[in-house]
């Protein structure tokens, strides 16, 4: 016995079965590029998290004040990987400007404690800055569709 949805699809005519491929064509995938947006800033807070533990275990130095601001930068981020499913370029842009300032904050703070971690930190840029022209994309296709207010 088939579903009804599925006689209903069959019954369709050519134009309208195009449309409705489309219609889900785009939200299929407008919701795996959502999800590739929020991924990357849980991957750079999880990125950050390991270029902390690298500070830590490379470094002689501990600084507590260091590891806090980080700690509350990766919070930030996960917060704002949870705002990227209504507006991801903002999101992502937001966390491209708190990474560059909290990252030149940590290191005036305690340049000998960037050392250990200054790999991992210009990975992180690189990927946040990639992502920006994903981001701004899948913006424009939200507000297109109206889906943003989801």
């Amino acid at each position: 016995m088939k579903n009804s949805h599925s006689l209903t699809y069959l019954k369709l005519k050519g134009t309208e079965k195009r449309r409705l491929f489309f219609k889900i064509h785009n939200v299929l995938f407008l919701k795996m590029d959502n999800n590739k947006t929020r991924n990357t800033l849980f991957d750079a807070a999880c990125l950050l998290i390991i270029g902390e533990i690298i500070s830590l275990l490379a470094g002689k130095d501990f600084s507590w004040i260091v590891t806090i601001i980080t700690a509350i930068e990766v919070v930030l981020f996960f917060i704002l990987a949870f705002l990227a499913r209504r507006n991801p370029y903002s999101s992502v842009l937001s966390a491209l400007v708190l990474f560059v300032i909290i990252s030149i904050v940590t290191a005036s703070i305690k340049p000998a404690y960037l050392g250990g971690s200054i790999i991992i930190k210009i990975f992180i840029l690189i990927y946040l800055v990639r992502s920006i022209s994903d981001a701004r994309e899948l913006q424009k296709d939200l507000r297109s569709t109206g889906r943003e207010s989801e």
